[in-house]
Order: C-alpha cells, then sequence, then structure tokens
C-alpha cells in the first residue's frame, strides 16, 4: 500500500510540473475561509479566462516547484494554486477583485512566473495594468507615430510650395 501511494504521489508531483510548463504563471492562495459556493463560483470564473484552481498540499508544492527560489517561506497553512493559461494580468485582476469582494477570505500568497517568485504585491501591481488589448494598442500606437509624423512632414513640403504658388498667383493676380 506505501508503495502505491507513494507513486500516486510521484505521478502527482510530475502532474504538477508538467502543468507548470505549460502554464504561463502560477498563483498562489489562502483558502481556509471560502465556502464551498464561493470556492465554485471561483473556479467557474477562472475556467472563463482559461485558468485552472486546484487545492494541493504544500509538500506536493514544494517539490513541483522546486527550481523556484524562495517559495518556501508561503507554503504555509492551505494553499490553493491557480494555474494561469496565458493572460495573467486578466487572472490577477479576477483573483485580487475576488479577494475584495469575499471579504478576504481568500489572500493571495504569491505568484511563479518564468520560475520567479513574485510577491502578493506584485501581482497586485499586475492586476492593475491595463488589459493586454490596451497595451497592444498603446504600442502600436507608438510604433505608428514617428511613421504618421514623418508623412506629415513630407506631406507639408509639397502643401507649403502650394500655398507659395497661390500666392504668387494672387499676388500677380492682384498686379495686374
Amino acid at each position: 500500500m506505501n508503495q502505491q501511494v507513494l507513486e500516486a504521489k510521484k505521478q502527482l508531483v510530475n502532474e504538477l510540473q508538467t502543468k507548470v510548463t505549460e502554464q504561463s504563471a502560477v498563483i498562489l492562495c489562502s483558502y481556509q475561509k471560502l465556502t464551498v459556493a464561493q470556492v465554485s463560483e471561483f473556479r467557474v470564473e477562472l475556467r472563463k479566462l482559461g485558468a485552472e484552481y486546484k487545492v494541493i498540499k504544500n509538500t506536493m508544492i514544494r517539490r513541483a516547484f522546486s527550481e523556484a527560489k524562495g517559495l518556501d517561506q508561503y507554503l504555509h497553512g492551505t494553499t490553493g494554486v491557480i494555474f494561469v493559461g496565458s493572460d495573467l494580468a486578466a487572472v490577477a485582476k479576477y483573483t485580487t477583485k475576488f479577494v475584495k469582494t469575499s471579504n478576504e477570505a481568500l489572500n493571495i500568497k504569491c505568484g511563479i512566473l518564468d520560475g520567479n517568485v513574485l510577491s502578493a504585491s506584485d501581482i497586485v501591481k499586475i492586476a492593475d495594468l491595463p488589459p493586454r488589448e490596451v497595451l497592444l494598442a498603446r504600442l502600436l500606437g507608438s510604433m505608428n507615430a514617428p511613421v504618421t509624423n514623418f508623412v506629415g512632414v513630407l506631406a507639408a513640403v509639397p502643401r507649403k510650395f502650394l500655398y507659395l504658388l497661390n500666392a504668387r498667383k494672387d499676388q500677380q493676380g492682384g498686379a495686374a
């Protein structure tokens, strides 16, 4: 029986490691005051964002995230893991909103991004970022600005020349 339990634990750690490599980031939360209804609501909304929420033992998390330095200080008490799909900002935004609306029954412990441990305040800062589409639009706008300005400068030369010709025509027409 012990061998079966050990194999099941190894399989769980392997699954977690595979899941971590597939995800863009992970957020660890303390969930001890959540009701079953709140957990269900939280999971449903996270699925809509392409994320997944699981409750995992701290020892399994420690083994699965062995490359993340400084994680041990956050692995105490109850720990729920949010596997972020592709949009960390959207998941962080929803999670921080949920923390506020649930009277802090759920608390963000930390996050892991590219093997680096992020504090709860870092996750809140990420949540405060504008949506991805807005950031992409700003980037595209700043990339287009020099080209647009250059086209405006190029268009100004013939326009000013045309103004000069019209003024010269008016000047000669008025003298005749």
